[in-house]
């Protein structure tokens, strides 16, 4: 039973990093349909392997501390990861591709942590 909600939460937060970094994106005034679809494949591989990896170390590592040190080394890698292949990727040029990748990284984040912590 514990497979099946860890699966579901996944999918779950895969389903809101997409749908918070598109709706960025388009407030950042991101109109290309190549553009907005390179954002959701790049978050179909990069989310699932970030909350795989940090939920099998959270269940490994008892520490806070250490689980909030690896969630911030990790997003970070996922902030470098995306803007390398937003750089070869995206038409969109009206923000530098790293504070792009930053933002919309942080946004979801932030609103993760906002929903999963208080509502």
């Amino acid at each position: 039973m514990i497979i099946i909600h860890n699966v579901i939460n996944l999918y779950l937060a895969l389903l809101f990093t997409i749908i918070i970094e598109i709706s960025i994106s388009i407030l950042l005034n991101v109109r290309i349909m190549n553009d907005i679809l390179n954002i959701v494949f790049i978050n179909i591989v990069t989310n699932p392997l970030l909350n795989c990896f940090l939920l099998i170390m959270s269940s490994i590592i008892k520490s806070n501390t250490v689980i909030w040190i690896l969630i911030i080394i990790c997003e970070l890698l996922v902030v470098i990861v995306e803007y390398k292949y937003f750089k070869n990727k995206l038409i969109f040029n009206k923000l530098n591709r790293l504070l792009f990748s930053f933002i919309l990284n942080g946004f979801s984040f932030g609103i993760g942590l906002v929903v999963t912590n208080y509502l």
